[in-house]
């Protein structure tokens, strides 16, 4: 089995691999595969992990930060799989655990606070406003429980990573 990873810089860049020529995507926060044996893998500390599936087949990974985010990286990537595959309903997510909005302080003096699953909600219901998408959540806010997961908000600079992954057998 061959394993992928994103070389991952805070962008809406994905790709699509159809072919598994290198063992790390440059410049890339999401990858989509329909190759069975082909094992897609995030890393985040904080920044939520999307995980895909579709039973055409396809399968794929994304890393939402907060700049991923605002980009618009999963509206991206839903818009590719019905513009291009034609995929109009069937597709299943799971969201990962993230730092929630009242740990995420984007703004001290204002108080404000980003909402990462709430933003990735809303590009969800953009792209696929009548509820296409099946969404599992779990629930699990990396800051709260630091024990369980890793997190750069508490730990800072050169943190250890959570990884997550999908594989088509």
């Amino acid at each position: 089995m061959t394993t992928i990873s994103l070389e991952q810089t805070h962008s809406a860049n994905f790709e699509e691999v159809t072919k598994a020529k290198s063992k790390e995507l440059k410049d890339c926060d999401a990858a989509l595969t329909s190759l069975p044996n082909l094992h897609l893998k995030v890393k985040h500390a904080d920044c939520l992990p999307i995980l895909l599936y579709h039973p055409k087949p396809i399968i794929g990974v994304i890393h939402a930060g907060r700049k991923g985010s605002e980009s618009g990286i999963l509206a991206a990537v839903l818009t590719y799989l019905k513009e291009i595959h034609k995929i109009k309903d069937g597709i299943q997510l799971w969201f990962g655990p993230a730092i929630c909005d009242r740990c995420y302080q984007i703004n001290e003096a204002e108080n404000l606070h980003y909402n990462l699953l709430r933003a990735n909600l809303n590009q969800v219901k953009a792209v696929f406003p009548n509820g296409e998408v099946q969404i599992a959540f779990a629930n699990g806010c990396t800051v709260h429980q630091n024990k369980k997961y890793y997190s750069y908000r508490v730990e800072g600079p050169g943190v250890q990573m959570n990884w997550s992954g999908i594989c088509l057998k």
